[in-house]
């Protein structure tokens, strides 16, 4: 937590909602799941009147707030990193897995490959993160802006899906959002094995 002259000292409340808001978007996913599943056994069409797009929505918004809480009050700590963390990584994936089995009508169709994609840079960085705690090194969970650009395209992927946005428009999207996957966990490794 800061404690610096510039971040006043969060009182007990403003402590607590930013990792509450990651907690609520914790509890999004396997709603968005189950209400996926239903909505694709009914036959409903994707748009923007579908649930799954709302929680989409709702899910982003969260992230994007209670990251500006904890930095507007000061009430950052690792233990909210690591949750805000294990939150972005629960919902992209999930929502990418789920999108990809369920596909048309409810959703447009993404590729295998992506999902292998942030599949392998998600599990790249907690096999580095599991080497770092055992080599006794310290961990960062600091966002870099090539984790917030590959994050911010595999959501907005997501969006698009439910709404039905066409494959043709999606399938180069998905190309560079695997890119930009694939490159962020590069990058992160190397800061993470960088000589101090």
């Amino acid at each position: 937590m800061n404690s610096s002259a510039t971040s006043p000292s969060p009182n007990r409340v403003q402590a607590w909602i930013p990792n509450l808001l990651t907690g609520i978007r914790l509890l999004l996913v396997p709603v968005f799941v189950v209400v996926a599943w239903d909505r694709a056994e009914a036959g409903v069409a994707a748009g923007w009147v579908s649930p799954t797009f709302w929680l989409v929505v709702v899910a982003g918004a969260s992230d994007l707030l209670d990251g500006y809480l904890a930095r507007r009050w000061g009430a950052t700590s690792r233990v909210g990193a690591l949750l805000d963390a294990v939150a972005d990584k629960s919902l992209q994936f999930t929502a990418l897995v789920t999108i990809t089995l369920l596909g048309r009508p409810l959703f447009t169709q993404l590729p295998l490959w992506l999902v292998v994609a942030v599949f392998l840079r998600d599990f790249v960085l907690l096999a580095g993160w599991i080497l770092l705690r055992r080599l006794e090194r310290p961990v960062s969970f600091e966002h870099e802006i090539h984790g917030r650009v590959a994050t911010t395209l595999v959501l907005g992927l997501v969006l698009a899906a439910t709404l039905g946005v066409a494959e043709g428009i999606l399938l180069p999207a998905s190309a560079l959002a695997a890119a930009a996957s694939l490159l962020s966990a590069g990058a992160y490794i190397r800061r993470a094995f960088r000589p101090a």
